[in-house]
């Protein structure tokens, strides 16, 4: 960084590769990286879309998840308004299909 008000970006590969954002091999018992920008094309991008791309399944993921939780919170809330209500047996049902 010779010249004022430049920088250098470093990135290891290690951490791209334990991240999974990028793709790799192993090559005589090392791992390596088994992609590169095409072309000798631009890095930044190509780990913008990998980014991407990782966020996107994770956020589904999340979401998925979420619903599920959403669905066994609403039957637990079922559960807990039968038995205030004093109807034990709709309770004990609904914990039986909770639990199933």
């Amino acid at each position: 960084q010779d010249a004022p008000g430049t920088y250098q970006k470093i990135l290891w590969d290690k951490n791209l590769m334990d991240g999974d954002i990028l793709s790799s091999k192993w090559v005589n018992g090392k791992k390596v990286l088994s992609e590169t920008p095409e072309n000798d094309g631009d890095w930044d991008s190509l780990l913008r879309s990998k980014r991407d791309t990782k966020n996107k399944a994770s956020f589904k993921q999340m979401e998925d998840q979420r619903q599920r939780s959403l669905a066994k919170h609403n039957e637990t809330m079922s559960m807990i308004r039968a038995v205030e209500s004093g109807d034990i047996e709709a309770a004990i049902n609904i914990l039986k299909r909770i639990n199933l």
